[in-house]
């Protein structure tokens, strides 16, 4: 068996640390696991894996012209896989009436379900594309199907993808975890944050000093970011795959996944809570819509002492700069997200600016040493 990649490496030391801090019950808590983040996460993996089947056949030569009854064949078996994507459309969109939502003034539900809901049918259909893609490929390398081949092709190649993102989705999925790991500390280094960012700032409370640029609409736009943080990482990851194949993908998730260990040490050893758990401020933030996105995307998913290094940061930073290599225009595309995200982890009361600060660092780290690791893995004997 070949030698462990350096994520699997980070993966098992995460592992050993929630052990030794939490007990080795802490791993038996799968339910926690099985959460609406790593379901979400499961089901985006499922349409990029379509997706990236999809491109691949589209782009795999017929080794010899088809017979007319072949391509009719091909085009129907097309048409039957994709059934299931119109019958969850259908049931998902009657069933949850999104039109109804908005005129029954209830337009920040509508929001924060359709969105889910789209996943949801997404997901649903893409096994069936999945199964499709994978036959049709084969059928055009070979001219014909050898079933055996097309099952050993096809379990190697599920097996190589699943050890290129199962280590960094597992470590998403495990955010949850924290809170046992962390459990309830002696002392909250929120005080220490606040005085770190006065004098940073010479003296003033950045948090107290944002309180003069409050507005509605300034509001509702920098949670539509905070709150697309979540998209990111299928829309970036998918993308890189796609472009890059398994090596851009292996180098991103590797980044990630390092600085998200990193970050899971840091909530522990240093418990923050976040200003808007810790503080109050006498401007409040209003919003038209996005509230209940946010508080039903972010804040019902949230531990306690999530907060330094803000990974929220290090994670946008992380997937700009694995997309700015491997898919620039998607991160164009994204660069008004991307931008405003650390911008908006501060004004939205997660964050500090200390704690922003050092998601920086840790995404600069995690930019910087993941392609020189992974040469020297791929090097070593």
């Amino acid at each position: 068996m070949k030698r462990l990649l350096p994520l699997e490496w980070g993966l098992l030391a995460f592992i050993v640390y929630v052990v030794l801090r939490s007990g080795p019950t802490a791993l038996a808590r799968w339910e926690e696991l099985s959460l609406l983040r790593s379901v979400n996460v499961f089901a985006a993996l499922l349409v990029v894996g379509a997706l990236h089947l999809l491109r691949r056949d589209l782009r795999t030569p017929f080794k010899e012209p088809p017979e007319p009854r072949q391509k009719a064949l091909l085009d129907g078996t097309l048409l039957i896989a994709s059934l299931p994507f119109v019958m969850a459309a259908y049931l998902r969109f009657i069933r949850w009436d999104v039109i109804g939502a908005f005129r029954r003034s209830e337009a920040s539900d509508a929001v924060a379900g359709l969105g889910l809901v789209i996943l949801q049918v997404l997901s649903f259909g893409a096994p069936t594309l999945i199964v499709w893609a994978a036959v049709a490929t084969h059928f055009k390398q070979h001219g014909r199907i050898v079933w055996p081949k097309l099952l050993r092709e096809s379990l190697a190649g599920a097996a190589r993808m699943a050890r290129e993102w199962s280590p960094v989705l597992l470590l998403l999925a495990a955010y949850p975890w924290m809170a046992a790991v962390i459990g309830d500390p002696p002392r909250s280094f929120d005080a220490t944050m606040t005085a770190i960012d006065r004098a940073l700032f010479f003296g003033v409370d950045p948090l107290d000093a944002l309180q003069a640029i409050i507005s509605v609409p300034l509001t509702e736009g920098l949670a539509l970011s905070y709150t697309s943080y979540m998209l990111l990482y299928p829309l970036c990851m998918g993308a890189v795959f796609m472009t890059g194949d398994v090596p851009a993908l292996r180098e991103l998730a590797t980044a990630l996944g390092l600085a998200l260990v990193v970050a899971y040490v840091g909530y522990s050893l240093v418990p923050v809570m976040g200003p808007s758990l810790a503080r109050t401020f006498d401007v409040p933030l209003q919003y038209w819509v996005m509230e209940s996105v946010k508080t039903a995307a972010m804040d019902d998913t949230r531990i306690t002492y999530d907060c330094f290094p803000s990974f929220h940061t290090a994670g946008t930073v992380i997937l700009a700069w694995g997309t700015w290599r491997h898919a620039r225009r998607l991160a164009v595309v994204l660069a008004p997200i991307i931008v405003t995200i650390p911008f908006a982890c501060v004004y939205l009361r997660y964050h500090y600016v200390a704690d922003v600060i050092a998601g920086l660092a840790l995404a600069a780290v995690a930019c910087v040493f993941t392609p020189r690791l992974l040469a020297r893995w791929s090097t070593a004997p």
